[in-house]
């Protein structure tokens, strides 16, 4: 009964942290797809918007985004602690069947938590790649 709780327990916690994510991308999504109401330009006429302001907006997006990875990279830290008390409640466990059940479970959960590890890095090489250069650096080529 305790290993059903438990499972049900991490069944949740993965829906719900899958749906958080999917809503933080498709987020992300629709708003790098819709226009701010300044950058709508009839084609062919110079952009009135000073190009301070698109850094600004830019400057902004990325705090948003360094924020979002943030919280998911707290998430997955909780789940590690999670899977970690999964695997040592295991080793408790006499029945083998279960025991290896148990195993199984935190297996998935450690694959789970690994793939989004790589999503959460490839998004931070992301917006370091993106990232402006610090005053006094200077900027490579491309």
């Amino acid at each position: 009964m305790k290993l059903l709780i438990q499972f049900a327990f991490g069944l949740m916690l993965l829906l719900t942290t899958a749906a958080t994510l999917n809503a933080a991308q498709h987020g992300n999504a629709q708003t790098a797809q819709q226009p701010s109401p300044g950058m709508q330009q009839p084609q062919g006429q110079p952009s009135a918007t000073p190009p301070s302001s698109m850094q600004e907006r830019m400057n902004e997006m990325r705090k948003q985004q360094e924020a979002e990875m943030q919280q998911v990279k707290a998430e997955l830290d909780e789940m590690r602690s999670k899977v970690n008390k999964m695997r040592a409640d295991a080793t408790k466990i006499n029945d083998q069947a279960a025991k290896s059940a148990m195993t199984t479970n935190a297996d998935i959960w450690q694959s789970w938590i690994d793939s989004m590890q790589r999503r959460v890095d490839r998004m931070k090489a992301m917006l370091d790649q993106q990232a402006p250069p610090k005053t006094g650096e200077q900027s490579s080529p491309r």
